[in-house]
């Protein structure tokens, strides 16, 4: 591709820029992260002073853990295309890692509703998981660095992990001897979309609806490149293609990525409510009707939470 080709030739006239006040989400946002925050810590708090059983205990500070891990992304991402305090070093551009952030926090909503449909089963499966994971890497890396010393914290470290997992989930001796011969691979989000459960229905039409987007873009699939090949280029592109991409493009790109960052968020919270009921569900509601003007967000409530939270 050279500068003088049309990066966006259209013959058809520019369809209207859709936009929003990004302020009028995050702020009821933001509250209700601070209390959905607040409620599990409440939650595990009691939980130590009651005494109670570990199981209830690990479930909640995994819930904790999803949670503030999505909120981290969108809050990195908030600050990072933010209008509000322009920087010459935070560059209109940097708006293209948005859709591998949102692949990750979508692969976590994907698990979140996946495991919903069986709480207790499946979190533990994928706690498991998660320990045959760390052990994998333990003896990969080892294999690389066992007489090397400057290792041998890290190594000290991931150990203390793994032997707190082995105090806290439940493992057979199976499972401990040999986690990957016995414990099994957690699937992809698309493989999550084609199991049978009771969700398999709102895991497909997410598969269709943003997750391939999402995923093309993300990984830098053939079209996901050339779909950004304009934004890239716009400094050796002619005057009126690199106005053009200045102008609307960019904004075009923020806006629908963006926006697919506070779906995602929502429906990871969502989630989260949906089986504690933590009493948040007013807000929740709120939030999803203000967003609701964007095509992606009302399909995606009607289908699936507004049965919850009308």
């Amino acid at each position: 591709m050279t500068p003088s080709q049309p990066l966006y030739a259209t013959s058809k006239p520019a369809k209207p820029l859709e936009s929003i006040d990004f302020r009028t989400i995050q702020e009821p946002l933001e509250g209700l992260l601070r209390n959905m925050d607040e409620d599990l810590k409440r939650g595990i708090r009691e939980l130590q002073e009651a005494g109670a059983g570990i199981d209830r205990y690990r479930e909640l500070t995994m819930l904790l853990i999803m949670l503030r891990f999505a909120h981290n992304s969108y809050q990195a991402l908030a600050f990072l295309l933010s209008d509000l305090d322009p920087h010459p070093k935070r560059l209109p551009r940097y708006v293209l890692i948005v859709p591998a952030v949102n692949r990750q926090i979508m692969d976590l909503w994907f698990s979140l509703v996946y495991i919903m449909d069986d709480f207790e089963d499946r979190i533990l499966l994928y706690e498991q998981i998660a320990y045959r994971q760390l052990r994998e890497q333990i003896d990969k890396v080892r294999k690389r660095h066992a007489s090397d010393p400057e290792w041998d914290d890290w190594f000290h470290d991931m150990e203390e992990t793994a032997r707190m997992m082995e105090g806290q989930v439940h493992l057979s001796d199976e499972q401990r001897l040999d986690p990957s011969k016995v414990i099994p691979s957690w699937p992809h989000s698309h493989d999550l979309s084609t199991r049978a459960s009771r969700s398999q229905d709102f895991l497909r039409f997410l598969d269709e609806e943003i997750y391939g987007e999402v995923s093309i873009a993300a990984h830098l699939k053939p079209s996901g490149l050339m779909h950004v090949a304009g934004i890239v280029l716009s400094d050796i592109a002619p005057e009126h293609y690199k106005k053009l991409v200045e102008e609307r493009t960019i904004h075009q790109y923020k806006f629908r990525n963006y926006f697919h960052t506070v779906i995602i968020l929502l429906g990871i919270i969502s989630e989260i409510e949906m089986h504690c009921k933590l009493g948040n569900g007013e807000q929740i509601a709120r939030v999803w009707k203000r967003i609701s003007r964007n095509a992606d967000a009302k399909d995606i409530y009607d289908f699936r939470y507004k049965q919850h939270f009308p």
